[in-house]
């Protein structure tokens, strides 16, 4: 049973794409407003699509070419139309920042430093906050921006997001510490070493904190949101402490990207 799991559900980031889309969920309970459950969808298949076939990305055009005609293209070309579909109807509002994740995407994926020879993942201090870029554009901004609230107030939301998906990244990060020193990618822990790492993450969930104390201040958010946010950021802590090369590679694919979700399920208690 657990290697089904291990195989079927979180291997092929159904668990990431499940819990982004959860959420992008109780980003709209958070702001008090009624949730876009078709761009939640679209978030789902999304995250699914990008995890699963961002090696398409890096293709040459007679490659492209062949793939497309493969066996192995027909599920992500049905989910492409499908995450097409569920972003019509939507306010035009939205459409600008998922340029920017989309840009953001290939950024991470797609070599265009040095001769096109490196992507911007291997940066140090980029890679972490990338990702976080990506998901608070995905998950908060773009909720926020289907409905009437003003620029500085979703610059702070997104930041907040932003930050607290920097620190799950940042756990990965000392996870792959071992991988990444064979194949020469640099991060920040193993150039700065673990403790580093972990001050730095400590530092941005305090940063995320106080953002999210001040959001529900200004009544921006809901305060029964910010308890939620609260706690999961002191889980998402807890976490970063305990994380290490040595645990299981399924201890990041299932409790750190549990986390992201953690909120939505949360909401319910």
């Amino acid at each position: 049973m657990i290697s089904f799991i291990k195989k079927y559900y979180l291997d092929p980031y159904i668990h990431l794409s499940i819990c982004t889309a959860a959420l992008t969920g109780f980003s709209f309970y958070a702001l008090s407003i009624a949730t876009l459950w078709q761009y939640v969808g679209f978030v789902a298949v999304g995250t699914f699509l990008l995890y699963n076939y961002h090696r398409v990305f890096r293709f040459s055009i007679n490659k492209w070419k062949a793939w497309l005609i493969s066996r192995s293209a027909i599920l992500p070309i049905i989910l492409t139309i499908l995450s097409i579909y569920l972003l019509l109807d939507h306010n035009s509002r939205i459409y600008p920042p998922l340029s920017l994740a989309l840009l953001g995407c290939l950024l991470y994926f797609v070599p265009v430093l040095e001769r096109r020879t490196k992507t911007f993942r291997e940066l140090t201090w980029i890679k972490i906050f990338l990702i976080g870029f990506v998901f608070s554009i995905i998950t908060i901004v773009t909720p926020a921006m289907s409905a009437s609230y003003s620029w500085v107030e979703i610059l702070l939301m997104g930041l907040a997001r932003m930050l607290f998906i920097s620190v799950l990244a940042l756990a990965f990060d000392i996870g792959d510490m071992l991988f990444d020193e064979k194949t020469n990618t640099t991060t920040l822990p193993n150039k700065m070493g673990i403790k580093y790492a972990k001050w730095v993450g400590t530092l941005l969930i305090f940063i995320a904190s106080m953002i999210e104390i001040y959001l529900a201040n200004a009544f921006i958010i809901e305060f029964p949101a910010l308890m939620i946010m609260m706690i999961t950021y002191f889980f998402s802590w807890i976490v970063l402490l305990k994380s290490s090369t040595s645990r299981s590679k399924y201890f990041y694919l299932f409790v750190v990207d549990g986390l992201i979700g953690l909120p939505f399920l949360l909401s319910f208690i």
